[in-house]
């Protein structure tokens, strides 16, 4: 019994982590509204996950309803799918609307880099192909 708490350590190491990241969306919530926002919701979703996935055992531990366990351990498992959804959603929402394509016709003018010059399609026999 007094070797049980490393099975609680993964579940520690987890809640510390999502309490990060809600304390992080928070303080940059200024600079990155949308991206924290998705980041609040989602740390939101897993700590309510984990929060239950501890509670669970014991109000089932003295109630014979396997399917039921069942059943609330799979909608935890959804939710924190969700949560974990909205992390990765952060990750990509707002990338690049700051800053257009690299070759659209409008940076193609103001570009002072002279064009690139294509390279033959055949080279001459004997030639390296370098061009010089």
């Amino acid at each position: 019994m007094s070797e049980s708490w490393i099975f609680s350590l993964s579940a520690i190491l987890y809640i510390l982590f999502h309490v990060t990241a809600l304390i992080l969306s928070i303080v940059f919530w200024r600079r990155h509204p949308r991206v924290c926002m998705l980041v609040l919701i989602g740390s939101l979703l897993n700590l309510f996950a984990h929060g239950v996935r501890i509670a669970l055992p014991t109000v089932f531990r003295n109630l014979d309803i396997i399917a039921s366990f069942a059943l609330i351990n799979f909608g935890i498992s959804c939710v924190s799918i969700a949560g974990s959804s909205l992390y990765l959603a952060a990750i990509f929402v707002g990338r690049g609307a700051q800053f257009p394509h690299r070759l659209s016709a409008s940076l193609r003018s103001e570009d002072d880099w002279p064009p690139r010059q294509v390279p033959p399609r055949h080279v001459e026999r004997g030639s390296t192909g370098i061009q010089e």
